[in-house]
């Protein structure tokens, strides 16, 4: 197991959860299946049995039931409980804030130089 001290990481409040979740490798076009254990505003944890867990730092794309658009990740943990099965915490991505976003979509203005 790796990066477990005993503490909680995350400083948003979880919620616990038990729905499916999908997620796979942004280089990837397979689903894996997980089970969601908890969420929170910040990110979420779920279980997952497999060969080849992603690894912490590894991006993610995942798929929330209650979501239409997939949501990108972080692995932050990813502690094998036994055999195959994994505990993985990730990170979620946050979206550039709104004026950020109104700034990248408007036209480019011409620079003058004197």
């Amino acid at each position: 197991m790796s990066g477990n001290t005993g503490h909680e990481k995350r400083m948003a409040p979880r919620k616990r959860a038990s729905d499916a979740l999908f997620w796979k490798r942004p280089v990837e076009d397979d689903l894996s299946m997980g089970w969601l254990l908890d969420v929170s505003d910040t990110g979420c944890a779920f279980a997952w049995r497999g060969e080849d867990p992603p690894a912490e730092g590894e991006t993610l794309e995942l798929r929330f039931s209650d979501r239409e658009a997939p949501v990108r990740a972080v692995v932050r943990r990813a502690e094998i409980a036994h055999g195959d099965l994994t505990v993985i915490g990730a990170m979620l991505e946050k979206p550039p804030p709104a004026a950020m976003l109104e700034v990248a979509m408007q036209e480019p203005r011409p620079v003058r130089i004197k």
